[in-house]
């Protein structure tokens, strides 16, 4: 029995995980930063001579609280939203602290500034607000708690004792934001590459390819170099679908991309244009070096067959590039027919534009291949005799 969660539940588990994910990691920099702000706290208190029942609250707050708040977040609906009440509950003990501390300049300050940058970064402007208004909701609990109380100055035992939070929170701080800038980096690529590429396959997809055609055909028009499109066909494709299931087909589309590149260059761009058809953009290969490409590419499917235990031909259609083709979407138009030419001559066999229709059978040459793409596997390398290949 499948465990897994229809699609709109499962996406609400992912985001529940998400924003349970924040709260975690709030809790981890709460404990810290709490246990470390008690210390600057206890310090001015302690100066002061302030009376046992002060240190109660600061206490509670920076010892039991951060497991108070994280127990919340976790039992809560959204812990991305719960969180962000405990932070402003942070800072209306915060400012009740504050009054405790006689306003001690320094460690009012500190603790002001650290708690507006969390909230800050865990939800922008408003949320920096709300906990500016807390805060200040805090000082008039505070003096309703302890009374007026004004010592400002700050003393080196207060600067001594500020310094481990005013050190290591901004620095923890920042390897937060270097790890969610990376994340988001990553994440960006990976919607970029799928922007570009097919998912099955792992080469270009349709659009992408299209306007490196589009590219190509204009900088021949300036003068570049020739190139040439193909276009391939995987044959008698809907047997396998309808007779091996879409695993099958799947599996098969799948080797024909890795044939694909291993058998080009790097500059090569094969895409899958659709379905079972892939399209190949050659720069700087002229017609009858592209037939030699497609031929190896044609017969190395005897040699590696896409099914385990059937042997699975293509058909190609080549067009270079020259004067008569007048713009991109007319190049692909004359790949096309001449794909569908194959296609009707038989199949397994390639076809390029200005050539007679006789080809299909020889093997190439492996003088171009060798200087074009180096050393061939043995087993792409040595095609079977024609007499022995399965049409």
């Amino acid at each position: 029995m499948s465990t897994s969660l229809p699609g709109p539940l499962e996406d609400a588990a992912v985001q529940h995980g998400r924003r349970l994910g924040f709260a975690r990691a709030s809790y981890r920099g709460r404990m810290v930063g709490l246990a470390l702000g008690f210390l600057t706290l206890g310090c001015a208190m302690w100066q002061q001579a302030a009376p046992w029942w002060f240190w109660l609250g600061p206490a509670l707050h920076g010892f039991l609280w951060p497991h108070i708040g994280w127990r919340l977040a976790r039992r809560a609906a959204d812990p991305h939203a719960a969180e962000r009440r405990n932070m402003v509950l942070d800072h209306l003990a915060g400012g009740a602290w504050t009054v405790a501390i006689g306003f001690s300049a320094l460690p009012s300050l500190l603790m002001l500034s650290m708690m507006s940058m969390d909230s800050a970064i865990a939800a922008g402007a408003r949320q920096l607000l709300r906990g500016m208004a807390a805060h200040a909701a805090g000082i008039g609990l505070g003096v309703l708690a302890f009374g007026w109380r004004w010592h400002p100055a700050s003393t080196m035992l207060d600067v001594l004792a500020c310094a481990p939070l005013l050190l290591l929170h901004p620095a923890a701080v920042g390897i937060t934001a270097h790890r969610l800038l990376a994340k988001l980096q990553a994440q960006r690529e990976h919607l970029a590459r799928l922007g570009r590429h097919d998912a099955l396959s792992g080469l270009f997809n349709r659009a992408h390819w299209m306007a490196l055609v589009e590219t190509e055909f204009r900088r021949f028009g300036r003068g570049g170099p020739v190139a040439t499109l193909v276009l391939v066909d995987i044959d008698h494709f809907k047997r396998i679908n309808d007779s091996r299931g879409h695993a099958a087909g799947d599996q098969a589309i799948q080797r024909f991309a890795a044939l694909l590149r291993l058998g080009l260059r790097g500059i090569d761009m094969p895409a899958r244009y659709g379905g079972e058809e892939f399209g190949v953009l050659l720069p700087g290969t002229n017609a009858a070096q592209a037939r030699e490409v497609m031929e190896r590419l044609r017969l190395s499917l005897h040699r590696h067959p896409l099914l385990d235990d059937q042997p699975v031909t293509a058909s190609f259609g080549v067009v270079a590039l020259d004067r008569h083709v007048r713009d991109a979407a007319d190049w692909i138009q004359r790949a096309d027919r001449l794909l569908y030419r194959a296609k009707h001559l038989g199949r397994d066999r390639v076809v390029v534009a200005g050539e007679p229709m006789d080809h299909g059978a020889e093997a190439p040459s492996s003088s171009f291949l060798a200087s074009r793409f180096g050393q061939w596997p043995e087993a792409v390398a040595a095609p079977r005799p024609v007499s022995e290949r399965t049409r």
